[in-house]
């Protein structure tokens, strides 16, 4: 299981390293199953031949060597820059098994490199933490119309002294130590970091028993926008949200009314699309009220922790008016 070059390990680390051991780092999917499939070289080299060959055997498409049992997802951190027929077969026959493929677009602020620009695989690029503002594009990270997603892939920069300031992503690495392998933790950058991000959520998608036809649809939906509104080459469409993923949120519910105590008593009410990004109103009675944008995440119909809301301030309604108002939104603590 020891990847000797590093990147396999770091990759798998972000799916399910151990978790809740306060020790190193969280796996997005720590209760899972992985099956380390070696493709390319100790120096991280490799051709399609060997990675059309990984993804039949984690697919359990091979009689020699056989699997016991395939995976759900494969996850495909690397890549090349032209197509290749036995890669596309190898993605295409793993497809219509129902694998869900998962790959990096690739870090030369160029074209999405194959097998992620095939169509049957989800491509991800990355996005740096820019906190506290909104994720950009790392600078790194690959783009074209065949990108499906964004996802944390880090932008490891330097400071004013040259030294490097790290904002990549955190996981478990091995390091040569006396002629041995220490288990350690490392930064990393890459879209190689930011897939298996997507590869984790699919899991905990899968585990939550939405059917793997239905996760690229409800990833598209319940993605958050960045970058130019709907769909664009830089960010596909949009950075992951692993908790409206998971919990297949589908809309936005939109109340007129007031807070009395902890009960928002509502006059109008309406439901828009979750990307819907402004909506409009009307039939709305004559009255002083305010605007009330909520994602009921769990769908439980209460106001509680992980929710997500806007809300305006009082707003003098005449009556038989059409209102329109664009929508920001925050996490309900």
């Amino acid at each position: 299981t020891n990847d000797w070059q590093g990147h396999g390990t770091h990759v798998a680390g972000t799916i399910g390293a151990n978790t809740n051991n306060n020790y190193g780092v969280a796996g997005v999917m720590w209760n899972c199953s992985i099956i380390p499939v070696k493709v390319l070289d100790d120096d991280g080299y490799g051709g399609y031949w060997e990675i059309g060959k990984g993804i039949k055997y984690a697919a359990g498409l091979l009689s020699n060597p056989s699997i016991g049992q395939p995976a759900h997802i494969i996850n495909m951190s690397l890549g090349g820059s032209s197509p290749d027929s036995f890669l596309k077969e190898a993605v295409e026959s793993a497809a219509a098994e129902g694998v869900i493929l998962v790959g990096a677009t690739g870090n030369e602020n160029d074209k999405v490199l194959y097998p992620a620009a095939y169509p049957e695989v989800i491509a991800v690029g990355a996005v740096d933490y820019n906190y506290p503002h909104a994720p950009q594009r790392a600078p790194y990270s690959n783009y074209g119309p065949e990108v499906d997603f964004v996802a944390p892939g880090g932008d490891l920069d330097k400071d004013t002294d040259g030294d490097s300031y790290y904002d990549g992503v955190l996981s478990t690495a091995f390091a040569l130590n006396g002629g041995s392998k220490e288990y350690l933790f490392e930064f990393l950058e890459g879209t190689s970091m930011a897939a298996p991000h997507v590869a984790g959520v699919i899991g905990l998608m899968l585990s939550e028993g939405i059917p793997a036809n239905q996760v690229r649809d409800i990833l598209k939906k319940t993605s958050m926008d960045l970058g130019s509104p709907g769909y664009n080459h830089f960010f596909g469409h949009g950075l992951i949200n692993a908790y409206w993923a998971i919990n297949n949120v589908q809309e936005i519910r939109v109340l007129v009314g007031e807070w009395v105590g902890n009960q928002f008593e509502f006059v109008a009410d309406g439901k828009i699309d979750l990307k819907a990004g402004s909506y409009s109103l009307d039939g709305v009675p004559a009255g002083n009220y305010r605007v009330l944008a909520w994602i009921d995440v769990r769908g439980n119909g209460v106001i509680e922790p992980g929710d997500y809301l806007a809300q305006s301030d009082p707003i003098q309604f005449t009556g038989g008016s059409i209102y329109t108002r664009n929508l920001i939104l925050r996490e309900q603590e």
